[in-house]
């Protein structure tokens, strides 16, 4: 999901059904949390 909205809002914005949205969600799983990490990792730290 979009980090600024919720199931219904991403289903508005990308014109499909929220259950779409869900079960492609749940699909992606660990895949996201892993690259979230890796992606979080090389981020620039705010001072």
């Amino acid at each position: 999901m979009w980090p600024w909205g919720g199931t219904r809002k991403t289903a508005r914005l990308t014109g499909v059904r929220p259950d779409t949205v869900t079960r492609y969600t749940r699909r992606a799983g660990e895949h996201t949390v892993q690259l979230h990490d890796e992606l979080v990792a090389f981020s620039p730290a705010d001072e």
